[in-house]
């Protein structure tokens, strides 16, 4: 499982990691969606936002567990950019 969190506000997702590797290979998720250049993964939180990881770094994360814990997640805001 990964857990995305948020700072100051706690896991805002849990996701299976085979979802997100399914995503990964193209496959459809619901709620997981990859960018059509396939650098980006989009998530929708349970708090109603938006996240989005680059792919680089996810696969990194997945690929080297325990060493690697964690991936920069950011929430989207108005017209795809990142907002606050």
């Amino acid at each position: 499982m990964v857990a995305v969190i948020r700072d100051g506000y706690g896991v805002v997702q849990v996701i299976p990691t085979g979802d997100l590797i399914l995503v990964l290979n193209g496959m459809i998720v619901p709620g997981l969606m990859c960018s059509s250049s396939g650098n980006r993964i989009q998530i929708s939180g349970s708090d109603g936002r938006e996240y989005v990881v680059l792919t680089r770094q996810l696969r990194g994360m997945i690929r080297d567990w325990p060493k690697k814990k964690a991936a920069v997640f950011w929430v989207m805001g108005e017209r795809g950019k990142p907002g606050r």
